[in-house]
């Protein structure tokens, strides 16, 4: 009785304390919930390269996907921050891509596609 008195009162103190720290990190992450948007995505063309360059409201990693001539690749900025730039060898075609923001908090934005005439 009494062993199973104590199993009881562990499992009620480890409930509490699990619950205290789930609306901990719920707080600490409530604040990052709106990844926001691209508050700017510039292109640059320069010989065969293709400059990306955007910016998001908030800290994100990012990644360009793209296609050129039919191969799909992908660039990725790895580092959180709002500012990224990605190069991209075009060989005088045309690049189609879209970028994905993705916040800390696992919530991620994409990008319209966009196609860029390297000719």
């Amino acid at each position: 009785m009494q062993m199973t008195l104590i199993i009881i009162i562990g499992l009620v103190f480890s409930a509490i304390f699990l619950g205290m720290m789930m609306t901990t990190i719920n707080e600490k992450t409530s604040e990052y919930d709106d990844t926001g948007s691209f508050t700017d995505i510039q292109t640059r063309v320069s010989n065969d390269t293709l400059t990306i360059a955007w910016e998001t409201g908030e800290e994100t990693q990012g990644t360009v996907f793209y296609t050129i001539g039919g191969v799909p690749g992908q660039m990725v900025d790895g580092s959180f921050k709002r500012i990224h730039s990605v190069d991209i060898q075009a060989l005088n075609t045309s690049v189609e891509f879209y970028i994905e923001a993705c916040h800390i908090s696992g919530e991620c934005i994409t990008s319209e596609k966009r196609n860029i005439s390297m000719t």
